[in-house]
């Protein structure tokens, strides 16, 4: 209600309707809030941050597609926005039938514009990792736990490079670390599975 009275006042307030329609993201209501962003991008089409909300409300709705879409016109606007080409970089690498030489040259343009960048560095590892270059992945995704350190996500993603790069018996160590708190997170029952796998083999090397 603040927000819809300021925008009574002043219409042409963008940074109010760009708030109106967060909110309605937050509410649940993302038919009201992408009405909200494109009469923002009608009145002003080069906003990124618009641009940004629309491609979040496709991820919310698993609309990979065009959420990627989203992004490539950011992209087209600054050819050299980070955020919208790390994401891109991460969906094109999550696709199956994904480019891995765009989606490196995508996390590479990342990397150089916000090299410190924790999610730029797990993006970047897992593009390597996908890539089969796990020795590439590994201090990628070292890198991105010095600045979160104990990110369960981040950590099974180091436990998949370094599988892959037979160090198994480390894998199984990071396995157990991203699994100790019982946190819940997106790939816990994949990262379990993996620790499972991993004590067989190597009680049957034993």
């Amino acid at each position: 209600r603040s927000f819809q009275t300021s925008l009574e006042k002043n219409p042409d307030n963008s940074q109010a309707l760009i708030s109106v329609g967060r909110v309605l993201v937050r509410l649940g209501r993302n038919d009201e809030a992408r009405t909200t962003f494109e009469e923002m991008i009608e009145r002003n089409p080069d906003s990124i941050v618009t641009r940004m909300s629309i491609a979040e409300i496709k991820l919310a709705e698993n609309d990979s597609t065009g959420a990627m879409a989203a992004y490539r016109e950011i992209l087209n606007i600054k050819d050299d926005f980070a955020p919208a080409a790390n994401n891109l970089a991460w969906l094109i690498a999550d696709d199956p039938d994904g480019d891995l030489g765009e989606a490196l040259r995508l996390a590479m343009l990342a990397k150089q514009a916000q090299p410190d960048n924790p999610d730029i560095s797990d993006t970047l590892g897992w593009v390597h990792y996908k890539r089969g270059t796990a020795t590439l992945a590994i201090p990628q995704f070292e890198l991105a736990l010095v600045s979160r350190p104990g990110d369960p996500t981040i950590t099974y993603h180091l436990a998949l490079a370094l599988h892959s790069d037979t160090q198994s018996e480390k894998a199984r160590e990071v396995l157990r670390v991203a699994l100790a708190e019982g946190k819940g997170f997106q790939d816990r029952e994949k990262a379990a599975d993996l620790l499972r796998e991993l004590d067989g083999s190597i009680a049957k090397e034993n």
